[in-house]
C-alpha cells in the first residue's frame, strides 16, 4: 500500500509539474492559448497521441469549465478531420478489412445508433473509430451528430479526472463519472450484441 501511495503521489506530482510547464507556456501566449490548445487537439489524431492524457490536462490548465469547452471543440473537429482523411485518402482499404465491411452493413441499417454505440462503448480506441468510420459509407452528418453526442460522457469524466488532481472536491464526481460510463457501456453491450458480433 505504501508503494502504491508513493507512486500515486509521484504520478500526481509529475502531472502537476507538466501542468506548470504547459500553463507557463500557454500564459505566455495570452489570448491565443485556447486556440493553440485546440489546434494541438485537432492534429493529435494524425500522430495518435492519446486523448486520455491530453483531455485531463485541459482541466488542469484552463479549469474544468473552459477545459471542457475547448476540448469539446478540439475533439469534434479532430474527429471530423480524421474521418475526412480516411474517406478521401483511404482508397479501397475497406475491401481489405472484413470488420469494416461488416460494420458498413450495420451502419447502412442503423447509422446513428451504431456511431453512438462505438463512441459510448470502448471496443476500439477513439482514433481507430474516427479513421475506421471514414472508410465506411456512413453519412458525414450522421457521423458528426453521433460523435458530438457520444463523446460527452467520456469527455466529462476525463475532465473531472484532471480537475481532481487539483482539488479533492472533484474526486467523487470523477469516480461517479467512470462508474456511470462503465454501466452505460455494459447496458449497450447487452442490448447491441449483434453489432459486437459483427465487429468480432
Amino acid at each position: 500500500m505504501v508503494y502504491l501511495r508513493e507512486h500515486a503521489m509521484s504520478f500526481k506530482e509529475g502531472l502537476l509539474l507538466l501542468q506548470k510547464i504547459i500553463e507557463e507556456a500557454l500564459v505566455s501566449l495570452g489570448i491565443f492559448a485556447p486556440f493553440i490548445y485546440i489546434i494541438i487537439y485537432i492534429i493529435r489524431p494524425l500522430i495518435l497521441f492519446p486523448t486520455s492524457i491530453l483531455t485531463p490536462l485541459a482541466a488542469i490548465v484552463f479549469g474544468p469549465f473552459l477545459g471542457w469547452i475547448y476540448t469539446y471543440i478540439g475533439e469534434t473537429i479532430a474527429a471530423c478531420v480524421a474521418f475526412l482523411v480516411a474517406r478521401y485518402f483511404g482508397g479501397d482499404l475497406v475491401s481489405r478489412f472484413n470488420t469494416i465491411k461488416r460494420l458498413d452493413v450495420e451502419l447502412q441499417e442503423h447509422g446513428l445508433r451504431t456511431v453512438l454505440f462505438l463512441r459510448l462503448v470502448p471496443l476500439f480506441p477513439f482514433d481507430v473509430v474516427n479513421f475506421g468510420l471514414g472508410l465506411t459509407s456512413v453519412k458525414f452528418k450522421t457521423y458528426v451528430i453521433g460523435t458530438m453526442l457520444g463523446v460527452i460522457p467520456g469527455l466529462t469524466a476525463y475532465i473531472f479526472l484532471g480537475a481532481s488532481l487539483l482539488s479533492g472536491a472533484y474526486i467523487i464526481p470523477t469516480v461517479v463519472g467512470f462508474v456511470v460510463l462503465s454501466y452505460i457501456a455494459h447496458i449497450l453491450r447487452t442490448k447491441n450484441k449483434s453489432i459486437i458480433k459483427k465487429l468480432s
